[in-house]
């Protein structure tokens, strides 16, 4: 007998989306038509545990169809997503301690931690949440929650470090995009740009707690960044998805870089000049712009 197909609730399908960092758990292919998966294939059974977020080419690839067996299934899956959340857990927590670390007086660190993540090394949380606190001094909130920014003056210290802390993440991009290899140039893109994200999160803060709808602030600029890579490469290809071969990836990535670093500009005029605070944001847009041409 069929089961019944009942609709995910949309606050399930958002969670897992974020989760997932809105890519395949797969082949975490950036900008491709995603599906959410009812992993034990029963179509009413939204539980959160029994989703998992698939492109079009790896869904068809757990269906059996003409006589042939599945090519993925459901354990295969499951583990699939499991140390894929893992992984996008420790991107974050990682992404989020490099854009906090110099306004907080951690310039030593700042460095090799970046170096540390663009090797893609794995941290205990001890070990984060050891880092964490030494790099914030109370101002921001734990890795694990939403970050804070009790004061305009917190705010304005945290805008004031960006720039450098950019100027020093694209000392480390830049050798990877020179590297002529496809995998390692989109690899350290991807990476930049869950930096910039977090930054975004950050500025974020300061805006009322729902500001960004009620999946919150980090869901709602993963949402928002998953969707400029989906245009770049849909206008990209106008004859066809897939048919723009690997410099599709290399250029939409370079496209949503800059879409990023001017939502970054646009938040902090927004939070600076027009709340008419005492900030020279004609300097620190300088500083910033700058910024990309100094590493």
């Amino acid at each position: 007998m069929r089961k019944q197909r009942i609709p995910i609730p949309d606050e399930a399908a958002a969670e897992v989306l974020f989760l997932s960092d809105r890519m395949c758990c797969v082949c975490h292919e950036r900008g491709s038509s995603l599906q959410v998966h009812h992993i034990d294939e029963d179509p009413s059974n939204n539980d959160i545990g029994n989703l998992a977020v698939l492109c079009l080419e790896c869904h068809a690839k757990t269906q059996t169809k003409g006589g042939f067996g599945r090519k993925l299934d459901q354990h295969q899956i499951l583990a699939y997503r499991e140390n894929w959340y893992k992984r996008i857990k420790n991107i974050r927590d990682m992404a989020d301690l490099i854009s906090s670390m110099k306004s907080a007086g951690a310039e030593s660190k700042l460095e090799s931690v970046i170096r540390m993540f663009f090797s893609h090394a794995e941290f205990d949380p001890p070990q984060l949440e050891s880092w964490f606190r030494g790099s914030r001094h109370g101002i921001f909130g734990k890795a694990t929650g939403a970050p804070v920014m009790q004061t305009d003056s917190d705010m304005i210290s945290y805008i004031n470090s960006l720039p450098e802390i950019r100027q020093k993440v694209y000392e480390e991009v830049r050798p990877r995009w020179d590297s002529g290899v496809t995998s390692e140039m989109l690899q350290a893109s991807y990476d930049l740009i869950h930096i910039l994200e977090q930054m975004l999160v950050r500025l974020a803060s300061r805006y009322p707690e729902d500001h960004f709808g009620n999946q919150g602030a980090a869901n709602y600029m993963n949402s928002v960044i998953a969707s400029r890579f989906e245009w770049h490469r849909a206008h990209m290809e106008p004859d066809g998805a897939g048919t723009g071969g690997t410099i599709v990836g290399e250029m939409a990535s370079g496209y949503v870089i800059s879409d990023v670093e001017d939502m970054i500009g646009h938040m902090v005029f927004s939070l600076t000049v027009l709340q008419m605070l005492e900030f020279d944001y004609d300097q620190w847009e300088a500083r910033w712009k700058s910024s990309l041409h100094s590493s």
